[in-house]
């Protein structure tokens, strides 16, 4: 079995630790697809110090930025010759047992679609600062989407899909700024027959301000709430569509349907918090894209004096 494994390259502080993390892998029947998101950061003289045929370099003449950042996953695998294909970002870490422990999960569960690899979260220093919570080596869709709910972290490097399968339906589901893109796309291939979870660690996600789950500028922020929405309405479309596979997955659906309202009111009141925590006195800036996205005026202002009021403080 031949992986691909993809880098969708943006930022150059940590990307030769990520490279050489995948090249120290125990399995060695791999690609490295780096694809550069025509970055203005030294992404390309940091490549041309590897001399391993195994890594494949691009260039993109014209960046898809962060709002369309699935663009250039999808972009990646155009690229990928593997059976199967992980995508990772530019700053992530490959443990050296990654792809060892994929053979050995793909060999006990050779029919699915998806597979996971359980995950470490690092530091700016490599670190760890986590690890991610065990779980069952197979379950179902309905049983990813409930326990991510309630609390599973999980990104796009988590997963090793089946190279054709995920190229003949589609690829990477688009979200802007890739929200929520990742746990879609998974759950979307492990729809009809499931995922198989490795649970020795195998891939580490390093959390640092420079990742855009932690930028909070009112137009990220903007952005973000644009796309819950568009999340709110793919789980709706979901759950209308999909039947459970067994009692314990229609408790799951119930359940789902019947807190998908607040689940969306938390998130978006999540990105305000978070935006306003950042940027209390763009007054201006949170009340027009309040407007935009259709939140109530005395909501945002609300929000603002108090993060004013605890600022002064």
């Amino acid at each position: 079995m031949k992986f691909s494994i993809l880098i969708p390259a943006f930022k150059d502080t940590f990307i030769k630790e990520c490279i050489d993390s995948c090249l120290a892998q125990t399995y060695e029947n791999f690609e490295i697809i780096v694809v550069n998101d025509n970055s203005p950061y030294n992404i390309e003289y940091i490549i041309k110090g590897y001399s391993d045929k195994r890594i494949r370099y691009y260039r993109n003449k014209e960046g898809y930025g962060a709002e369309r950042i699935v663009d250039n996953w999808n972009h990646c695998l155009g690229y990928a010759t593997g059976d199967f294909v992980l995508c990772i970002g530019d700053d992530d870490k490959l443990k050296q047992n990654c792809l060892e422990e994929y053979i050995h999960l793909i060999n006990r569960h050779p029919n699915f679609d998806i597979y996971h690899m359980r995950m470490e979260i690092i530091d700016q220093d490599s670190n760890i600062i986590t690890i991610q919570e065990d779980r069952p080596e197979t379950e179902t869709a309905y049983s990813m989407i409930w326990h991510f709910w309630h609390g599973r972290k999980q990104v796009i490097g988590d997963w090793c899909f089946n190279t054709k399968t995920l190229k003949e339906k589609g690829g990477f589901v688009y979200m802007p700024y890739g929200w929520s893109a990742d746990n879609i796309t998974a759950f979307k291939f492990a729809t009809e027959k499931g995922i198989a979870n490795a649970r020795i660690p195998g891939f580490q996600y390093r959390e640092t301000n420079l990742t855009i789950t932690n930028r909070h500028t009112p137009e990220t922020t903007k952005g973000k709430i644009e796309a819950w929405k568009q999340v709110r309405n793919w789980y709706n479309d979901y759950f209308k569509n999909n039947n459970p596979q067994n009692e314990v997955d229609t408790i799951y659906k119930n359940d789902l349907i019947k807190l998908l309202g607040r689940y969306y009111d938390r998130k978006i009141e999540g990105e305000i918090e978070d935006g306003l925590s950042d940027y209390p006195y763009s007054i201006l800036a949170w009340l027009r894209i309040g407007q935009e996205v259709g939140i109530p005026r005395m909501y945002i202002i609300k929000k603002i004096l108090r993060k004013i009021a605890k600022t002064i403080i």
